[in-house]
This record gives C-alpha cells, structure tokens and sequence, in this order.
C-alpha cells in the first residue's frame, strides 16, 4: 500500500500550508510528492525569496513491522 506510513509526511505538508496561510506572501507555491526534486520530493515550497525548501519525510515508530517483523 503506497499511503503506509504517510501520516508523518501528510503533518508536515499541513505544517507547511498552515504557514503559508498565516503568511501569504512567504510561498509562492507548495507540492507533496513533487516532481523534478530528486529524493527530496516529499514536501517542496518555492519561497517568494526564489529559495527552494524541499523536504524528504521519513518517519517509523516501529520498523521491524515494516518488513514482516524480519
């Protein structure tokens, strides 16, 4: 199931959209899951500034049940 351990990278994306709201003129745009970032494509923001903020969330509370318990 590709939405498995998600949770943690979806707070961090709202975490971002919170601070786009209270500050509009911070982002000039936000993307989950973004394209043309490499491995840090999770969260990406473009700032108003041209600085690109790109984020790789990754997050297990237990790993052994991850793979089976292995």
């Amino acid at each position: 199931m590709r939405r498995l351990g998600d949770d943690y990278q979806d707070v961090v994306a709202l975490d971002l959209l919170m601070s786009m709201l209270e500050d509009p003129g911070r982002y000039e745009w936000a993307q989950v899951e973004a394209d043309g970032f490499g491995y840090l494509d999770d969260v990406v923001a473009l700032r108003h500034d041209g600085a690109v903020e790109a984020t790789q969330v990754k997050y297990s509370a237990h790993p052994e049940e991850a793979d089976g318990g292995a």
